[in-house]
């Protein structure tokens, strides 16, 4: 069965999901949340990442959405048995990689576990790739990353301070330091290891773990805590903060469930090159009107791009190309 959050489309994407629960009945069930109050769920929010720091933050935007969702999911399932929740994004036109999910499943039953979901690194001319959605991943205490968070939580703290309109998600995913993080905790893992929080595309989850710790979603707004770095967490991580919390003690009282989250390196997929993550083109310009004139982020995100990442880009294309043999079959001296 598959359950889908759509809301205040204007593209016939709701349209096109009917047209696929009808294609599919009796086959398999294509189900659409629908919202109390608002039929077809036209809620008027427009995109989640262009939210402004007045009426709603994006981060809590979104958990509000997954909570209808897991509501839905929970109420279909109640005393059906037990089931594994795959939640990933339906927009990242990939296969979920049917085998890394038996893998996953064969090697860790008890606890919710990541993809290694990637996509092309940019200016690295390809020759770079990281964990998509990097604002979701927090490593593991013991993952040995303890200088590179702590440099990380320094700069989001003085970045917050300074640009008016940036969050915690997207210093997430900008910051050196945190992509440095993320990099070294999936180069140092070739089996299934533990983290704190990761997303990267999509997550399995025992339902019977969510629905007996009663985790959710935060929709309390941590904007409030900008002054401390913290300012809009990806929703994600609250949530696996959560569950772990809420799994402690019944995992004390005999439960199977284990009070930890995973990634899986072999349940693995890549984003395509040509649909990046977040917003691109006139909904970017949106999210830079967010943060307002204040140019420290930008000039950061250029100093990084055009200092590491284009620089690394162009040796390794370079070696590359010098490497590959000629059409005769001789090589470059």
């Amino acid at each position: 069965s598959v359950v889908v959050f759509e809301n205040d489309s204007t593209d016939g994407t709701r349209e096109a999901l009917k047209a696929w629960g009808a294609e599919v009945a009796g086959s398999y069930e294509v189900s659409i949340v629908e919202c109390e109050d608002s039929p077809d769920c036209k809620l008027g929010h427009g995109r989640w990442y262009t939210a402004g720091p007045k009426g709603g933050r994006k981060q809590t935007q979104l958990a509000h959405y997954r909570n209808l969702l897991l509501q839905e999911v929970l109420r279909r399932t109640e005393g059906k048995g037990s089931f594994e929740l795959l939640v990933m994004d339906v927009d990242l036109a990939v296969s979920i990689s049917p085998l890394g999910v038996m893998h996953t499943l064969g090697v860790q039953p008890y606890a919710p576990v990541a993809v290694a979901g990637r996509f092309i690194t940019a200016m690295t001319l390809g020759s770079m790739d990281n964990y998509y959605d990097l604002s979701a991943f927090r490593p593991s205490n013991e993952s040995g990353s303890g200088v590179l968070v702590a440099m990380h939580d320094a700069f989001c703290r003085h970045a917050l301070r300074i640009a008016s309109g940036w969050d915690r998600a997207m210093c997430d995913t900008s910051s050196a330091f945190h992509i440095g993080t993320v990099l070294a905790n999936h180069r140092g893992h070739e089996q299934i290891y533990r983290v704190e929080s990761a997303y990267n595309g999509a997550v399995l989850y025992p339902l019977d773990q969510i629905r007996e710790s009663g985790a959710r979603y935060s929709t309390a707004s941590t904007w409030g805590s900008a002054e401390s770095g913290d300012g809009d967490l990806n929703e994600h991580i609250l949530f696996h903060r959560a569950l772990a919390e809420k799994t402690a003690p019944l995992a004390a009282a005999g439960a199977k469930w284990l009070p930890a989250m995973f990634l899986n390196p072999k349940w693995s997929f890549h984003v395509n090159p040509e649909r990046p993550p977040g917003p691109t083109g006139p909904e970017w310009k949106k999210v830079a009107a967010r943060v307002g004139a204040n140019p420290f982020p930008f000039v950061e995100l250029f100093l990084i791009a055009i200092l590491i990442r284009w620089p690394i880009g162009a040796f390794f294309l370079r070696m590359f190309l010098v490497g590959r043999p000629r059409s005769g079959g001789e090589r470059k001296a």
